[in-house]
Formats: C-alpha cells, structure tokens, sequence
C-alpha cells in the first residue's frame, strides 16, 4: 500500500488502476480471522468440507452435462422470441450446458421452459421439472448438507481436544499429589486411598474444592 502512496504519478503514468490497488486494503478485513475463534472455525469448516464439495459439483457438472446432450436431442430446432435467444438455447453444446447453469439458478427457467413448450409439447415440462429437481432442489441442498455435517464434525473435534487438552501445571499437579499419596514412588494404589487422592487433586484430574456430594 506504500507503494500507491509514495509514486501514485508513476503507477498513472503507467496506466495502472490506482483505485483498484486501494480497494486490496479491504484485505486487512482477514486480520480479524487471527483474533475470532468463530471465524477461524468457519474457515477450517469450509477446508475440511473442500474434498465433498468438490465430489458433489462433479456429479452436479455430469447432471449439466446429460441434460445438455438430451436438450440437443429434443430442442435443438426449437426457435423462441422472448426467452430463447442466441445465447439461451440447445443448439449447440455449449449454450446447451449454459442453459442447464442458468436454469439451475432458478434465473427465468419457467419462462424458458414455457417457450419450448410451445414448440416440443410435453416433454418440455417433464425435462424441465426432472432437472429443476434434481440440480436446484436437492444438489443444493447436498451441498448445504456437506458443509454443515463438515461444521458438527469440526465442533465435535474442537470439544474433544478441549477435553483432552492437559496443561503442564494439571500435569505437574498430579505428579505432586501422587508423590505425596505414593512417597516410595509407586505405580500403584489402593483403591481405598483413591477417593481421598482425587478429592486433594485439583480439576480438571481431580475434584479438589467441588462438593460433589451435591
């Protein structure tokens, strides 16, 4: 950033958009992931969810993909005046695939649905609703699903290494209520010294000061 503040005249000179190198000092927003365990757990989220994510858009890519081939089989002479055009239409692969995209969006496919109606029938609306059901209603809704089982199992993780994590001072304090109970250094106890034991120890390994009794 000290560098368009510095030569702004020599980045002008050539050519390069001063505005938009300001506009990278939104990237300082990110600092704020280092101070929020929140954000630092929706990110790891969306890490560990990454390898399902991609599995799921492959197959939703090869459901594009058969719906475009059949598209150019059943509307690839099919002509439209307000919503099919150019761009939008099964005439060759390409805008096929793109149709398939767009329609998964829920961007106008009714409408675009309505006007291949006109010129194939029936099956216009058959094909449309298959695939309206298949890529809006439920790969999207798989993908929401993948990322929210991978945010139960990345809490789930962050629980249990809460639980087992063990500071030094825990460790050390068992180690100093051991000796005291097993002076000799024995590896070993007997189960009617255990109670006391636990009650001198302190939490997390013992109860020292927590009437348990309650």
């Amino acid at each position: 950033m000290s560098l368009v503040a510095v030569d702004e005249e020599l980045l002008v000179k050539l050519n390069i958009n001063v505005t938009a190198l300001r506009i990278m000092r939104v990237l300082r927003l990110f600092r704020l992931v280092k101070t929020s365990a929140s954000l630092r757990s929706l990110l790891k989220t969306l890490l560990m969810s990454m390898p399902n994510i991609f599995n799921t858009a492959f197959l939703l890519v090869l459901i594009y993909f058969t719906f475009a081939i059949a598209g150019l089989s059943l509307f690839g002479n099919v002509e439209g005046e307000e919503f099919l055009d150019d761009h939008v239409n099964f005439k060759v692969f390409y805008h096929g695939f793109m149709t398939c995209v767009r329609c998964s969006t829920g961007e106008s496919w009714n409408g675009i649905m309505h006007e291949i109606f006109y010129g194939a029938g029936l099956i216009a609306v058959i094909f449309f609703s298959v695939f309206q059901l298949l890529a809006f209603f439920i790969f999207m809704n798989v993908f929401i699903a993948v990322i929210g089982e991978s945010f139960d199992d990345n809490q789930q993780t962050e629980d249990e290494n809460d639980i087992l994590a063990l500071k030094k001072k825990d460790i050390k304090s068992f180690q100093n209520t051991w000796a005291k109970y097993n002076p000799m250094g024995e590896l070993y106890m007997r189960t009617d010294r255990l109670s006391d034991f636990l009650r001198e120890l302190p939490p997390p390994l013992g109860y020292q000061g927590i009437r348990i009794e309650e």
